[in-house]
């Protein structure tokens, strides 16, 4: 048996290298193949080793002889659909991968090899089933490589559906698999696709139903970068470093002939890898949005919550997906609400869990009247003097998501009550309510006690049910147009120290108002030609002043052209204010009631601060018309579509500028969104236990993470050697053994030393990034 596989391995050798010179072998050992066959028609479970040779050999040499071959695919598979079961494991896969073999040849048509392949689903061999699973997701990946084969998506995806629904679970699982994985490649990533998976919910088997919910809530495995993308990824880094270099070196060096050549190839290689990234770039939209009739979907969905019998953790995943689709699509599904109300009780089990889902299904379109109930119930059972710090500080904080959602499902009474709890020792419970508190003051300060709504807080109005705020243009727009705050985050992203107009002119009006040097002889002069001035002279003066810095100030802003000064006679202000007291004295002669006007203080000082502003600040309201200039023009004449970049740097400004409203530190601000919210209103049950104080660890507990923390320097040399090995690896020895002055010569430390100002602004731009990525 040995020497047949040398002999039909040899053949298949020389075969390839010259198929007209053994064609009567070939044709001889086909002959073979075909009587092989029929008995294996009649008796599938004979042995097959020589069977399976002789196939394997057929299905290397089938490019060779395409006409003697025509029919071998056809064989193969009608013999693999028709006697799957009967056959031997290993003949099987054999015989599927001379099909993959002869698929990759294009000598089989790819919809019914495919096809084929999900019918051999239903068979109980699980390394078949991996195979088959692997070669499908591969083999539609690379027909979509370059173009959408729509015709094929099609064909494939309405022959899934059907699996969907097929008898074997097993069959109906594995499809479920590669839909979801071709999804997650961003191959199949449309609304049929999402649809078809949507179904699996609505299945009776469990494994079905469980990994439909890990899909959509993206628990087992999230939209993670594929290996190939991470290598393209990799790829374009070094063509960017590479031109770098080059572009440097013919700047810099001798401008020879060679490095002109590696310049343009370099050039060639940048382009060609930005070309390959910009043609994958394509809209990557949460699953959850793309189901056809949430509504209708939703509350068939609750339906199926109502009447199951799954385990309790199954049915708490059910909850969480129909409070993510309430959200995302703004749904009412009223009978949620009770639903979830008779769950909560601290005793209950994931209780933390459940009221991170009620939180989450609520948005500004569910009646406050429905969710009242529920906010009464958890104050009643969450939030009492007799239940535990940390208990009191979840209730708070889910309270306080539901109301940022939905502010008017919460009483003024019950408000005023829950604020009161900011007062508490445990940090938890304080910090939940201050939030509460916080978030009420900065919103509606109406709905809070007079004396907690704050200095300077504006109420911008409570929204009643169903009203909405409609923005007419992109909120912050006039923020991009703002060049000094924009230039104070270019410095602080760079980490630089940023210094504006304003503070110049507060150091020059501190400079200004510090002590001058007078001569003393110029004083002993004034002093002798001074003489008493009475106080109602000096007031008159006073005046006068005042009305010539007035009228002054008034000229410069009207006419900017004219810089002169003019002179104003004081007799003539005298004799206008005498003019004035005469005339104000007739009106009240004149007057049969002969009563006071009362003259209002604040209006007085309102239009003495605006006269002081016209003249004090021309400047800056210039510039603040010409940013609303700037944001007009930018809104009718130069319209266009903000890119993602900008949109987030309208966010960071607006960070910034509140910061610095509130003297806060830009570095000090979340800039992610509040109540642990991300784009998709997800709430994470972890974000409303807020600040607890963390349990003593037991004797055990702490033993072990004191051996967790060692570096393995303890024990002795035989215990370390069998933790770590038999034996260790240069690399480690190098690492560990060598003593550091033999490290100073090596490349690796000199050269950080010899590094360009450039390689170390990158290398300290990547670091930053990594630090950001492991933060959030």
């Amino acid at each position: 048996m040995g020497t047949r596989i040398l002999d039909l391995l040899q053949l298949q050798n020389l075969t390839k290298r010259d198929p007209s010179a053994y064609k009567e072998e070939f044709l001889l050992q086909y002959q073979h193949y075909l009587t092989q066959l029929q008995i294996f028609q009649l008796k599938p479970t004979k042995e097959f080793k020589h069977f399976s040779q002789l196939v394997s050999y057929l299905s290397h040499v089938c490019v060779c002889y395409p006409k003697e071959l025509s029919e071998f695919p056809k064989q193969i598979s009608d013999l693999l659909e028709n006697n799957c079961n009967n056959l031997e494991p290993e003949l099987r896969r054999i015989l599927a991968k001379s099909l993959i073999l002869m698929r990759n040849r294009n000598l089989l048509p790819q919809i019914q090899m495919l096809s084929l392949f999900f019918k051999l689903f239903r068979v109980h061999d699980k390394p078949l089933r991996s195979l088959l699973y692997s070669h499908i997701v591969s083999d539609i990946k690379n027909t979509n490589l370059k173009q959408k084969n729509q015709k094929l998506n099609r064909t494939l995806q309405n022959f899934m559906f059907t699996m969907m629904n097929d008898d074997s679970e097993i069959a109906s699982k594995m499809s479920l698999k590669v839909m979801i994985d071709l999804f997650r490649k961003k191959i199949w990533h449309d609304t049929k696709t999402v649809n078809v998976i949507s179904n699996g919910v609505f299945s009776k088997n469990s494994k079905i139903l469980i990994t439909t919910l890990n899909f959509f809530l993206h628990i087992d495995n999230p939209d993670k970068p594929d290996e190939e993308d991470e290598e393209e990824a990799i790829k374009e880094k070094r063509a960017k470093d590479n031109f770098r270099k080059k572009s440097l070196a013919h700047r810099v060096g001798k401008k020879t002939k060679g490095r002109i050549t590696r310049l343009a190839k370099s050039k060639v290689d940048l382009k060609k890898a930005k070309q390959e990234e910009d043609n994958k770039l394509q809209p990557n939209f949460p699953a959850i949005e793309l189901i056809h009739d949430p509504q209708g979907y939703c509350e068939k969905l609750f339906n199926v919550l109502v009447k199951t019998t799954e385990k309790f953790e199954t049915r708490i995943m059910i909850m969480n997906f129909i409070s993510r689709l309430i959200y995302v699509h703004k749904l009412m599904v009223y009978n949620f609400y009770p639903f979830l109300q008779k769950y909560l009780q601290p005793h209950q089990k994931n209780i933390t869990y459940l009221l991170a889902v009620l939180a989450q299904s609520c948005h500004e379109l569910v009646d406050p009247d429905v969710l009242k109930p529920l906010v009464m119930t958890i104050a009643k059972y969450f939030v009492n003097d007799g239940c535990g710090s940390d208990v009191i500080a979840i209730g708070l904080n889910t309270i306080r998501s539901i109301c940022s959602r939905c502010p008017l499902a919460i009483d003024t009474v019950l408000l005023a009550d829950l604020i009161q709890y900011r007062e508490k020792k445990e940090k938890g419970v304080a910090m939940a309510s201050k939030s509460l508190l916080q978030f009420y003051r900065d919103n509606y300060p109406s709905m809070l006690p007079k004396k907690e709504r704050g200095k300077n807080k504006t109420d911008v109005g409570l929204l009643a049910f169903g009203h909405q705020k409609v923005s007419q243009g992109i909120d912050g727009l006039d923020l991009l147009m703002d060049e000094e705050l924009n230039a104070r985050l270019d410095a602080i992203e760079a980490g630089e120290e940023f210094e504006s107009d304003d503070d110049d002119d507060e150091s020059g009006d501190d400079d200004d108002d510090s002590w001058e040097d007078v001569d003393t002889e110029t004083v002993d002069v004034e002093d002798d030609n001074s003489e008493w001035v009475t106080d109602d002279e000096s007031e008159e003066e006073e005046e006068v002043e005042e009305g010539e810095e007035i009228e002054e100030g008034e000229e410069e802003v009207e006419d900017d052209d004219e810089g002169d000064w003019e002179e104003v006679d004081e007799e003539e202000v005298e004799g206008e204010e005498e003019e004035e007291e005469e005339e104000i004295e007739g009106e009240e002669e004149d007057d049969d009631d002969e009563e006071w006007e009362d003259v209002d203080e604040e209006e007085l000082e309102e239009e003495e601060e605006e006269e002081e502003e016209e003249e004090i600040k021309p400047k800056k309201t210039n510039k603040k018309l010409q940013q609303k200039e700037k944001v007009e023009v930018l809104r009718t004449d130069d319209i266009k579509v903000l890119t993602d970049e900008e949109l987030i740097r309208i966010r960071k400004l607006r960070i910034l500028k509140e910061a610095r409203e509130n003297n806060k530190q830009y570095e000090d601000m979340d800039q992610d969104d509040d109540n642990g919210e991300n784009v998709h209103g997800l709430i994470k049950p972890e974000d409303l236990r807020g600040a607890h104080k963390k349990k003593k660890e037991e004797k055990l507990e702490r033993i072990a993470r004191a051996k967790e923390g060692r570096d393995g320097g303890y024990g002795s040399k035989a215990s370390r050697r069998d933790k770590t090995g038999k034996s260790t690896t240069n690399e480690y020895k190098a690492k560990v053994t060598k003593p550091f002055v033999l490290t100073l010569k090596t490349k690796k430390v000199r050269g950080k030393s010899l590094k360009s100002f450039r390689d170390r602004q990158i290398g300290q731009r990547e670091h930053a990034a990594r630090q950001k990525r492991g933060r959030h």
